[in-house]
């Protein structure tokens, strides 16, 4: 069961777009299921908290799960006026999401498995059972080369606090998860036509996802499209090819909104330094997430 609940949710909507994201994530029937997988629990109180700044082991957190002595009285504590959580709401979602399955992998045990919420495979280190050698902490990136270390390499990726240093402490599976609630999100509290303004952009697990399995490609028939928009319009530069053209991105993340004859619209979301591509009459884009508005 959750201590400080209301106040916690409230708390984490310091900005108008913030307010916006957390409501549609509380929508998400998935992420309510997460929430509610919790909340039910009587075998385990879990304190909400909501701090800034926020500094633990050396960094200063986006948010943290605190397991509490032997267990008992753990805290999901978040800092929503983090730097990260200010500039892109889309990353407090993200630290939320993290910090629950932190809870979640915690807790099982004592909660049990009926109405459990996570997808196959979805954990965190310290309860991944194919991790090779359990019996010691997770690496840092400064440690040895061992079987470990390439295993949070292959599956877990840079950490989000402090990335220089860490790995993710949550696999490559409970990784994906996130960036479908976080996308979902996104979509839902986009602006209108002809913007499409969104309330966030691309996260750092979005970002690990990409260096994990690498960028998505995606052909577009220019024969179909009436117009595109890119956003912001100053992080993009284009270069002439003897076929066509390449707009790069130059800022951390980039939109591109591709306007279709039959009236829909594809939101595709480019990593920083990725490239869309005119050759003759088609568009082909590496985007980092998107999704079609009907």
């Amino acid at each position: 069961m959750f201590q400080g609940e209301a106040g916690f949710i409230n708390g984490l909507k310091s900005t108008p777009d913030q307010a916006d994201m957390v409501d549609a994530l509380f929508n998400n029937p998935d992420f309510q299921k997460l929430w509610d997988y919790l909340k039910n629990c009587k075998a385990v109180t879990i304190d909400l908290e909501i701090k800034s700044p926020l500094p633990l082991g050396g960094a200063n957190r986006c948010g943290a799960y605190i397991p509490g002595k032997g267990g008992n009285n753990p805290t999901v504590v978040i800092d929503p006026k983090h730097a990260l959580h200010n500039d892109n709401p889309s990353e407090l979602l993200d630290t939320l999401i993290h910090e629950l399955i932190h809870a979640l992998s915690a807790v099982r045990n004592a909660c049990g498995e009926e109405g459990w919420p996570l997808p196959p495979g979805a954990t965190d280190w310290e309860h991944d059972s194919t991790v090779p050698d359990p019996t010691v902490p997770q690496p840092k990136k400064g440690d040895a080369n061992d079987d470990n270390k390439k295993h949070a390499r292959k599956h877990y990726g840079d950490g989000a606090s402090d990335p220089i240093n860490e790995y993710l402490d949550e696999n490559d599976k409970a990784q994906e998860f996130m960036a479908r609630l976080v996308i979902d999100a996104l979509k839902k509290t986009a602006g209108g036509a002809p913007y499409y303004r969104l309330k966030g952009g691309t996260t750092t697990t979005l970002k690990n996802l990409k260096k994990l399995y690498g960028v998505q490609s995606l052909t577009k028939d220019l024969k179909k499209v009436r117009s595109i928009t890119w956003e912001p319009d100053p992080c993009w530069r284009r270069t002439s090819t003897r076929s066509g053209w390449i707009n790069q991105c130059k800022c951390d993340w980039c939109e591109v909104i591709v306007k279709f004859d039959d009236g829909t619209v594809q939101i595709d979301l480019v990593d920083g330094g990725d490239k869309v591509e005119r050759d003759l009459d088609s568009l082909h884009i590496k985007r980092i997430a998107g999704w079609e508005n009907p």
